[in-house]
């Protein structure tokens, strides 16, 4: 990752953001990780993998309820490179999902990336699928 960035996580859920915050995988969890990837980003503990510390440290946590449509305290910027999105929308109603997707819209940068999950749907205008069928979304300029 370039010099200078950072990762805003975010969950409504205290414990999944603990536990999230900790960064420590089962083996069972990254079966499908690249070596060269559990290598690079990762450090072999307890017979777990953990997230290495220069990746750590460019996360910052954060308790945040995406209905508020609001972006979260901690995240004073706009314009990020990428929402991940995944697994969430399905619980929302149609115009609750639209308002989030709006919202995700209005802090991504011309450019930047939504991924959704498998089960959702791109909902507003201004997004092209990046790839055919990822799930993957590409905001316009």
């Amino acid at each position: 990752m370039p010099s200078g960035s950072f990762i805003i996580a975010t969950d409504i859920d205290r414990t999944a953001l603990a536990d999230a915050e900790r960064a420590v995988y089962k083996n069972e969890s990254l079966l499908e990780v690249k070596n060269e990837h559990l290598d690079k980003y990762f450090i072999r503990e307890s017979g777990n993998y953990a997230l290495n510390h220069e990746i750590r440290s460019m996360v910052t946590f954060a308790c945040h309820d995406v209905t508020t449509c609001t972006s979260p305290k901690e995240g004073i910027f706009s314009e990020y490179h990428l929402v991940l999105c995944r697994n969430l929308l399905i619980y929302f109603n149609r115009d609750l999902q639209k308002r989030v997707q709006k919202q995700a819209s209005s802090v991504l940068r011309p450019g930047g990336y939504l991924v959704l999950g498998e089960a959702e749907a791109m909902i507003g205008p201004g997004f092209a699928e990046f790839m055919p069928h990822t799930k993957i979304y590409r905001k316009g300029s």
